[in-house]
């Protein structure tokens, strides 16, 4: 059985009917379709005739578009006179947005089949690299999927009427966090928790504990959101996976991490240990432990992850270790940046935050003042322009063996879009146990 392409003939003229009896349809129709959306050639010229008129503000009737056409040279590919009076003739004023529909939802599928077409011909191409070609697959049906029927600017009546719903929510909440909860509470204090669509950084000097402090965020957010049910996903390009569940399980039980690596233990440790692992094991947590990732497998993998179980929450150790293409031929600063970029946009399209570590340069070192900011990131320009928020982990006691602050931590919110930026959190910190806690506790 032959195929056919998918079109209605008739609901593209009674479209273009319903503008040449009622002009002031025109501007509602010139705002959800395009010229592209016919199918039919003809229809395509006429209506692209009517919406030069109906910017110009000139009255569309038979003679308009027949003088437009034919000074455009188009009037035998529009039909001619005689396709032009049988449009007119056919006098459809009712259920315009029907036909809206109808055009604009066959023209999607036209677009689809379309990529797919050009999807299995880059298929074809030997010099295509697999993680590219699904990367490219992806990106294509994602960029004809967000061309479905929508206006293109939201009325502020609308958008109010969102932020009043949200406000409402927040209200009758007896939580100020209005995010995922982090667990520490000066952090969803100032940040009220991670939102969707946010890019966080998280950036320290080596031996700070940010890899520690990601896995306590990774732990808490999964235990504490969604009724212990939200989903995390750790990109651990430094650790391999078994070593961050081992800290896991220490900071969870309060068991010396190197014990737990040379099994150790005490009979009670044992039971601890047992009951760190199985608690750990309830919770929604996936790694990547792959060393030369690449940001194209990295969005492949979130998009399936979040596709087939859900994804509240992505984790990456760190920025600065994600692989270039092959094929890349640009500067290290320039790929930074498009990382920073490229996550910033995932986080967007998943609607999720995304946390990313982040090493400081070692001009941090040559200062009297070791506690970082904005500039020790390092190539920063893209990192700082695209963030939401980045915080700085400082410890003192790392450069000062005689500091007064020893056991404790320093987390700056060094800007926050959303919130208050320039104030230093103190946390708790058991390097044994790779835990950090609320000082409170």
């Amino acid at each position: 059985m032959k195929k056919q392409i998918p079109f209605n003939l008739e609901a593209e003229q009674s479209i273009l009917s319903a503008a040449f009896i009622n002009n002031s349809v025109m501007i509602s129709l010139a705002d959800q379709l395009n010229n592209e959306d016919f199918f039919d050639t003809k229809n395509q010229h006429i209506f692209q005739a009517m919406r030069k008129l109906s910017s110009e503000g000139v009255i569309i009737d038979y003679t308009t578009v027949y003088n437009e056409l034919m000074q455009n040279g188009r009037l035998n590919e529009a039909g001619g006179s005689e396709y032009l009076l049988g449009i007119i003739d056919a006098s459809a004023t009712s259920n315009v947005d029907a036909y809206v529909d109808i055009v604009k939802g066959l023209s999607m599928k036209r677009k689809i089949i379309s990529v797919a077409e050009q999807i299995a011909d880059t298929g074809y191409d030997g010099s295509v690299e697999p993680t590219a070609y699904v990367d490219l697959a992806e990106k294509l049906i994602f960029n004809a999927s967000k061309d479905r029927k929508t206006s293109d600017f939201s009325s502020i009546r609308s958008i109010a009427a969102n932020v009043q719903e949200k406000t409402e929510d927040n209200m009758n909440s007896t939580d100020d966090v209005t995010g995922l909860s982090t667990g520490f509470i000066e952090l969803d204090h100032y940040t009220s928790g991670l939102h969707p669509g946010e890019f966080i950084i998280l950036a320290a000097r080596p031996a700070m504990g940010k890899s520690a402090l990601a896995m306590n965020l990774a732990t808490n957010v999964a235990s504490r959101n969604k009724n212990s049910k939200a989903s995390v996903a750790v990109f651990s390009l430094e650790m391999p996976s078994e070593q961050i569940v081992m800290r896991m399980i220490a900071a969870e039980t309060s068991i010396n991490s190197n014990d737990i690596k040379t099994g150790t233990l005490t009979p009670k440790q044992w039971q601890y240990f047992e009951a760190g692992i199985a608690s750990l094991s309830k919770l929604n947590i996936h790694f990547s432990d792959s060393s030369n990732v690449t940001i194209e497998e990295i969005r492949a993998r979130c998009r399936k992850l979040s596709q087939s179980q859900g994804l509240d929450l992505l984790i990456i150790d760190y920025l600065q270790l994600i692989s270039p293409n092959e094929n890349y031929k640009g500067s290290r600063q320039e790929f930074v940046s498009g990382v920073s970029r490229s996550l910033k946009q995932l986080a967007r399209e998943l609607e999720i935050p995304v946390i990313a570590l982040s090493q400081l340069s070692r001009e941090v070192e040559k200062r009297d003042s070791k506690k970082p900011m904005m500039a020790d990131l390092r190539e920063s320009g893209g990192i700082e322009q695209d963030a939401d928020v980045i915080l700085f982990l400082y410890r003192d006691e790392y450069y000062n063996k005689d500091s007064a602050t020893k056991g404790t931590a320093v987390l700056s919110i060094a800007k926050n879009r959303q919130g208050t930026a320039g104030v230093d959190i103190n946390l708790l910190f058991e390097p044994a146990y790779s835990s950090f806690r609320n000082k409170t506790e």
